[in-house]
């Protein structure tokens, strides 16, 4: 009896002290104050920052990354007798680029296969719509899964699968590498 006793004793100490550890689900208004400051100061900074041109190297990561070129094609291809053909009412955004590893190993650019901070690719049309990069298995150029040495640069390019209407309108284009949450962008036009 007096083993459950003190059993129980020790678990209701544990409870309590758990309990007064514990963080509180309502933060102090002084808090809450800060946090909106310092929320509002970082959103000022997003918008100040300015995006890169083609032509422009950035340095992202181990990377130092260069968008040469941009255009968009109604297909691709290595040879004359296999290509690529965008999905019907699409064309091909395509954006070339010379990336050199800056590591001191060897690194994949643009995994098929990301997770955590691994690089990806996107577009933004008009500050508003997302186009995920299509890797085009097969096609030379493609700079998925680029194997690289420390201090090699190679030449190639990223495609994405758009709808026609991003092709002929005037609004914002705008190329995204992105890890986790840094990133770098570059106006297409």
């Amino acid at each position: 009896m007096k083993k459950i006793f003190t059993t129980l004793s020790f678990i209701l100490v544990v409870c309590l002290f758990t309990a007064s550890c514990g963080n509180s689900d309502t933060p102090s208004t002084s808090q809450n104050t800060d946090n909106n400051n310092q929320q509002q100061e970082q959103n000022q900074e997003v918008e100040v920052s300015e995006n890169f041109k083609i032509g422009d190297t950035a340095t992202f990561n181990d990377w130092e990354i260069s968008v040469t070129e941009f255009s968009f094609k109604d297909k691709l291809a290595d040879n004359d007798y296999f290509y690529f053909s965008p999905d019907e009412g699409n064309k091909f955004a395509v954006v070339s680029l010379q990336i050199t590893n800056t590591s001191k190993e060897a690194q994949t650019f643009l995994p098929s296969f990301s997770y955590g901070d691994d690089i990806r690719a996107r577009i933004c049309y008009a500050d508003e719509y997302e186009y995920q990069a299509t890797n085009l298995i097969g096609y030379e150029a493609e700079l998925h899964d680029s194997a690289m040495n420390p201090l090699t640069t190679k030449n190639g390019v990223i495609v994405f699968n758009v709808p026609e209407l991003v092709t002929t309108s005037e609004e914002s284009l705008v190329f995204t590498i992105y890890a986790g949450q840094d990133s770098i962008s570059f106006d297409l036009r």
